[in-house]
């Protein structure tokens, strides 16, 4: 065994990980999710879009919504299932919790993979993210989806910007209907961010439910020049319905 592989035994034995899903202990072969909780993730993958029919992780597909607020394609990793917690919707929670490295990383390779599906051409592009609302920030003390962006940044070479910051009052898990969700789902384009006439900016967001925030960010970005904007998300929640 060599020195480094050594050493990342006993550093992986120190912290003790546990599945990102279950809380079960990983063995050493094992990488966010437990084998059992992996083999589920996979099946929930193959989960097919009833527009196109493909598996989520290869549709395009978006809503009527965000459509007429210039995103006119959204591409995504898998389905949010409401119930029973399945393991895609524990590592989201993890996600914007914990704070856990090893899932960011996970996640970001998962984004990374559903661009690769669309053969994305990332010439003239920059990512950015839905920004946190403020009191989250302040309770959680940092912004999951702008760490989720970064590292994508990483795997992709695509430039990473921060271009907004959030006016929302409430959480908008909390909200009681779609339109409540509109209302609260208000940003601010940051003072010192760069220009982005002719760019084309590619928006990540962890779940988009009706796309209230999504849309009102690419409102911003189409009304200061922005080319394409596209939506990349880790799951959507909205009905597969685009008539």
């Amino acid at each position: 065994m060599k020195f480094k592989e050594f050493i990342n035994n006993v550093l992986f034995l120190i912290s003790v990980p546990k599945c990102a899903a279950c809380g079960e202990r990983l063995s050493i072969r094992e990488n966010v999710l437990c084998e059992s909780c992996k083999q589920r993730y996979d099946e929930l993958l193959e989960f097919n879009c009833s527009v196109c029919a493909k598996p989520y992780y290869a549709c395009e597909c978006t809503n009527k919504y965000l459509d007429a607020h210039y995103v006119h394609k959204v591409y995504k990793v898998f389905r949010y299932f409401p119930a029973d917690d399945p393991p895609t919707n524990m590592l989201i929670y993890r996600l914007k919790r914990d704070n856990r490295y090893d899932v960011v990383k996970f996640l970001a390779g998962e984004l990374h993979k559903s661009l690769l599906n669309k053969n994305f051409k990332s010439e003239n592009t920059i990512l950015t993210n839905v920004p946190r609302r403020r009191k989250s920030i302040v309770k959680y003390s940092f912004d999951h989806s702008e760490k989720l962006a970064k590292e994508l940044s990483k795997l992709t070479g695509i430039e990473y910007k921060k271009l907004f910051v959030s006016r929302a009052k409430n959480d908008q898990k909390k909200s009681r209907d779609k339109d409540e969700r509109k209302r609260n789902a208000q940003f601010d384009y940051k003072k010192w961010a760069p220009d982005i006439q002719g760019k084309n900016v590619i928006i990540i967001d962890d779940i988009i439910t009706t796309g209230a925030s999504v849309a009102s960010c690419a409102t911003l970005l189409h009304g200061l020049g922005a080319k394409r904007i596209t939506a990349l998300a880790l799951s959507i929640a909205y009905k597969d319905d685009i008539s």
